[in-house]
């Protein structure tokens, strides 16, 4: 059963309202008296549902606990931006695998350029839904889109690998509990940027010896290094 984000009163009492309300009111089939799982942007809780409709549901919360991450490893995604629609794909899969944060990233072969604030918005709606199944306590964040050359003129705070099919080493063989991983586009990096990523300080790592899509190189670097 998902877990829904509540909207909590302090005199152990919720609501829920929107897309969950209708959900829980239609096609789940729920109904007063029924036993709910809650959260917040850090804590799971145990409810009851007192009424319920289409526009609002409200609870009883009758216990609070820890929610927990899938490790304790923390992976920034910066992935070259890809069709929008398999960019949402990937949003959903990186989030419930753990990600910490996604860094969209246009290069020269970088198919989509920029980003609205409504697909934001839907990433927003597709993360919390990831997170209400997988019950995860961290909540990625997406950040504002940079070019790969303001990316690369960052200060490292930590190591930074970039995915590359001919490396010697494999993405499996690290060991960092903090990392930037990247992820270049379905054209890969031209050899200008090879070059310039390679002068920022990125180590390449392999994730097999064959091609992947940027969405299943992001999901794959994703539920390597997140466990």
């Amino acid at each position: 059963m998902p877990r829904f984000f509540c909207e909590f009163t302090g005199d152990h009492r919720g609501f829920i309202r929107g897309r969950d309300a209708a959900h829980i009111a239609g096609p789940l089939r729920m109904k007063k008296g029924d036993h709910i799982d809650l959260r917040d942007r850090s804590r799971g809780y145990s409810g009851v549902i007192t009424s319920l409709n289409r526009q609002e549901i409200q609870v009883k919360v009758c216990g609070g606990y820890r929610l927990m991450d899938r490790s304790d490893k923390k992976v920034h995604l910066s992935i070259s931006l890809f069709n929008l629609k398999e960019m949402d794909t990937m949003v959903r899969l990186v989030s419930e695998l753990g990600v910490f944060d996604i860094q969209p990233v246009v290069s020269v072969f970088s198919n989509v350029r920029d980003i609205s604030q409504k697909r934001y918005q839907r990433w927003e709606h597709i993360i919390d839904q990831g997170l209400k199944l997988s019950g995860a306590r961290a909540i990625p964040k997406i950040q504002g889109i940079v070019g790969l050359e303001d990316l690369l003129g960052r200060s490292p705070k930590y190591p930074r690998y970039v995915a590359c099919m001919g490396s010697d080493s494999a993405l499996t063989s690290i060991r960092d509990k903090e990392l930037e991983v990247l992820v270049g586009p379905e054209g890969g990096f031209t050899l200008d940027e090879g070059q310039k990523i390679d002068r920022a300080g990125y180590i390449p790592v392999h994730m097999g010896r064959t091609a992947l899509s940027s969405l299943s190189a992001g999901v794959a670097a994703t539920g390597i290094l997140g466990m």
